[in-house]
């Protein structure tokens, strides 16, 4: 009777749980990949195939290392409000930014209305669905992007 992957994933599970109560002087675990399967296999004993292997384990826990100091926390502007980078990062003004998400609404503006043409052009021409797919997800996300400037 074969077992599931499962199952065999369980047992290696609890041959390594075991394998950590063994006392340190019995700790042995070694590993062996069998080369058709490229299943690993963990056991106490040296298996008798070629390329097993003896794992190192740890038996002391890993040390901590001492906290160093952490960047600067986020600098807080004049309205109470959490703003992301650090305090002398260059901002910009209201004023600059609109502009900006104005030349943006254009340029996606203008990409959703070539998308939506070639769109109706694949319908039109009876376009492969794969193709038909890809340019309806290609509408709707540039939709969404308009929609998150305004």
């Amino acid at each position: 009777m074969a077992l599931s992957g499962a199952v065999l994933r369980l047992a290696r599970l609890g041959c390594l749980l075991l394998a950590g109560a063994v006392p340190a002087a019995q700790a042995a675990l070694f590993k062996y990949v069998d080369p058709e399967t490229h299943i690993a296999s963990y056991t106490n004993y040296r298996p008798a195939q070629p390329g097993a292997r003896e794992l190192a384990l740890r038996l002391d826990p890993p040390r901590r290392r001492p906290a160093t100091a952490r960047a600067p926390a986020m600098a807080v502007a004049a309205v109470g409000r959490a703003t992301l980078g650090p305090a002398d990062f260059p901002r910009i003004d209201a004023a600059r930014q609109h502009e900006l998400d104005r030349g943006r609404r254009h340029i996606i503006g203008t990409e959703l209305q070539t998308a939506e043409a070639e769109l109706a052009q694949l319908l039109a021409a009876g376009g492969a669905p794969a193709h038909i797919g890809r340019r309806r997800g290609d509408v709707a996300a540039l939709r969404r992007e308009l929609e998150r400037l305004e």
